[in-house]
Parts: C-alpha cells; structure tokens; sequence
C-alpha cells in the first residue's frame, strides 16, 4: 500500500510568500518539524490553519508561530 501526502519538498518549493493564501488545513500530514517552522517563516497572512494529528506540528512550531501572529485573533484548531 502506497500513503500520498504532503511531502516537506514540494510543500516548500512553492514560493508562498507571493500567494495570497489565508487558509490551511494541513491535518494528518507528516511534515516535518523544520519544514513547518521553514513554511510559516514565509506565509505572509495565514487567518486560519487546521492542524489536528499533523505529526511536525511540536510546541516549538506553536511558539514560532506566535511570535509571527497575533493568534488570539486567528482561528486556531489543533
């Protein structure tokens, strides 16, 4: 059996700081750790992101990503 997914590679070849992405549900990945802290450095204004069993998602991603955002006005599911 062959699992697809969002592989850290692809996910971080995209140039995402010139998308106007605001939404993301990346649940039940297997991104890594620095692959997330890597993405979140360049989404310019994420507004709503969905996490729930996304295996890199640590507390050290949710700490980078509250120096970046103000989280308390961001839906955030995780």
């Amino acid at each position: 059996m062959t699992i697809l997914g969002i592989q850290d590679a692809p996910m971080l070849a995209v140039n995402w700081s010139s998308t106007q992405l605001s939404e993301l549900d990346i649940s039940s990945t297997e991104l890594s750790e620095q692959a997330l802290l890597d993405f979140f450095s360049v989404v310019p204004k994420l507004t709503y992101l969905a996490v729930p069993y996304c295996d890199g998602f640590t507390d050290k991603v949710i700490q980078w990503i509250g120096c970046l955002y103000s989280i308390s006005n961001r839906t955030f599911r995780y």
